[in-house]
């Protein structure tokens, strides 16, 4: 795995893929020449060269040769691509499966990934925002009551007090109240004939989302784990386990957890198209940290 690189030439990633959005492409590797023509813009020495190491490819012209139709891109250079430019999830399945068409050459398989590119713009509508998604991330109930709108569909109600018996973890009517105000707001989610509706699945991070904000996110998870404890074994997965790895190794395994993320979400995505009306909305929390000091 490369070092991360926060800049491409002179442009902050998160700047300049939100400049080149890949959510707005048909072509990857027209995607990837825009891409490089616009840092040019701003760094004119800014090269090919450059670019393919940012990218995390070690042949100073193979992003080039991938422009140029001279070369594929494999399942791990999907994976380097995503990592280095910071996709965020719906951003990596859609690049993935953009690279899978352009290289397919049977028409149905094709037409397969043709479908799954469509599922992915119209079932992950992205919503990237700055100070509102900090509040979106201090306010747990804003996620939570997303789920339950896709629950229990018509039957949600937006009052505190329905919510409030339909969670488990702690929270309050204020936080509930601000909470819904918030999505409504924002249109995240809204009502439509009557029905109120879940208008965006993801909400993905940029870089440069405050980190305080981020922790205390994660603080609100761990609280809802400690508190967890309480339920019965049946109701709950709990485990850890504590290893010795070489330092050069621990990138490795972050990357690790990222694909078991993903993985996850992938599969509950799959379950959203079942029958069964007995759903429920459930947490995973996965944690990896050194808990000794470089020497």
């Amino acid at each position: 795995m490369s070092k991360e690189v926060s800049k491409l030439g002179n442009v902050a990633i998160s700047t300049i893929t939100a400049e080149v959005d890949v959510m707005h492409y048909k072509d990857y590797r027209l995607y990837l020449e825009h891409l490089f023509e616009k840092i040019r813009i701003a760094d004119p020495s800014y090269s090919q060269r450059k670019f393919s190491k940012d990218l995390g490819f070690s042949g100073s012209g193979y992003i080039s040769l991938v422009i140029q139709k001279k070369k594929n891109l494999a399942f791990q250079g999907i994976r380097k691509i995503s990592s280095s430019l910071h996709f965020s999830t719906i951003e990596q399945d859609y690049f993935e499966q953009l690279v899978y068409l352009s290289q397919e050459r049977n028409k149905a398989k094709k037409s397969e990934i043709s479908r799954k590119l469509a599922v992915i713009k119209h079932e992950h509508k992205k919503l990237i925002i700055d100070e509102p998604l900090n509040y979106y991330l201090s306010n747990r109930m804003c996620s939570v009551i997303g789920m339950l709108v896709n629950i229990y569909g018509a039957k949600f109600q937006p009052d505190p007090l329905w919510i409030i018996r339909r969670v488990r973890i702690q929270t309050t009517i204020e936080e509930i109240n601000n909470a819904l105000h918030f999505l409504l707001s924002k249109k995240i989610i809204q009502k439509v004939d009557g029905v109120y509706q879940n208008c965006n699945k993801l909400i993905a991070t940029t870089e440069d989302i405050k980190s305080e904000v981020i922790q205390n996110a994660h603080k609100q998870f761990f609280k809802e784990s400690e508190d967890a404890l309480s339920l019965g074994v049946k109701e709950r997965e709990y485990g850890h386990v504590t290893v010795l790895v070489d330092e050069a190794k621990f990138e490795s395994l972050r990357e690790k957890i990222k694909e078991i993320k993903d993985e996850i979400r992938s599969l509950a995505n799959s379950y959203e198209k079942s029958q069964d009306k007995s759903k429920i909305a459930v947490a995973l929390n996965l944690q990896l940290y050194p808990i000794t000091r470089s020497i």
